[in-house]
């Protein structure tokens, strides 16, 4: 396998981490809090016949109003097409909603989990606790994102839930390093890039066919595909991103302190050759900044 560069490990984590949480691997955390939340969820609907936090963590474009002595068959109020209200959490949802299940089922997070479990222990072998979570947070909002611009076009309320689009960053990434390992299904051992080229394009094809019936979140599925196979071809983009803001911000900083010390030799020599009167009010002023820059630094 072709090694490509922008893999690291540089994810040291500091001695003695003081508690059980802090020493678990990324994937351990995803496991814990996903499965931690998915119960919560279940004893509301055990204990009170309600679940709130799909509502509230779920990612959604509108929030729906409900129609006033109107229900299903079923006996669930219907929504007002036309009174819907704008949606301004979906920020924090982009990353909340990964965390939230179908409660009534244990399928769901299980199966998220399993891979997660499955692929995500060679992955953070590879780049590192931190670089596992970039990873894996990078390829939910990507896929929540795709999901909330698709319902606001669509004027849909309806929220969308689960860590698949996580998980399919996790699991194509996976696929692209060692595309020769093998999985187990019905006994039968079957290449991890077959499986994972199978899910993809029964994705694709359920996205081009879906008729909204389904309740499968295609566009999070593609979208953290994606991203996984960015990943593969360029590394960790968000780590890349941030290396390269922070070198342009050191540069300003140090083309700006170049230009204050300039600036500095410009008026200490105006004031040797014409004396302090001969200065602006706005020279004046700058004097008045790098002395008091240079108190507060001690210099």
């Amino acid at each position: 396998m072709a090694y490509r560069p922008g893999w690291y490990k540089n994810d040291a984590r500091p001695a003695g981490a003081a508690s059980w949480f802090g020493n678990l691997p990324g994937w351990g955390v995803v496991l814990v809090v996903t499965f931690g939340v998915w119960l919560l969820q279940m004893l509301f609907v055990k204990l009170y016949h309600i679940e709130p936090l799909s509502e509230w963590m779920g990612i959604r474009a509108w929030w729906p109003t409900a129609l006033e002595g109107v229900r299903d068959p079923a006996g669930r109020t219907l929504v007002d097409p036309n009174n819907l209200s704008f949606n301004w959490l979906f920020p924090i949802q982009t990353v909340t909603y990964m965390l939230v299940h179908d409660p009534t089922s244990i399928g769901h997070v299980f199966f998220n989990m399993l891979f997660v479990f499955f692929f995500g222990r060679g992955i953070e072998a590879q780049v590192g606790r931190a670089g596992f979570f970039r990873l894996y947070l990078a390829a939910g909002i990507a896929g929540g994102l795709a999901c909330w611009l698709a319902a606001l076009l669509a004027g849909s309320p309806i929220p969308t839930i689960g860590a698949s689009g996580a998980v399919y960053g996790v699991m194509v990434l996976y696929a692209f390093k060692w595309p020769r390992h093998t999985i187990f299904i019905y006994f039968m051992p079957v290449p991890i890039w077959l499986f994972v080229a199978w899910r993809v394009f029964s994705d694709l094809q359920g996205f081009l066919i879906d008729d909204g019936t389904h309740g499968v979140a295609y566009l999070a599925h593609l979208l953290g595909a994606t991203v996984g196979y960015v990943w593969f071809k360029r590394g960790d983009v968000v780590w890349q991103a941030d290396l390269t803001r922070r070198r342009h911000k050191a540069e300003k900083q140090s083309q700006q302190s170049a230009d204050s010390r300039r600036e500095m030799d410009r008026i200490l020599g105006k004031i040797q050759a014409q004396g302090l009167g001969s200065l602006s009010a706005k020279e004046r002023g700058f004097l008045d900044r790098r002395s008091k820059e240079l108190r507060e630094s001690g210099r």
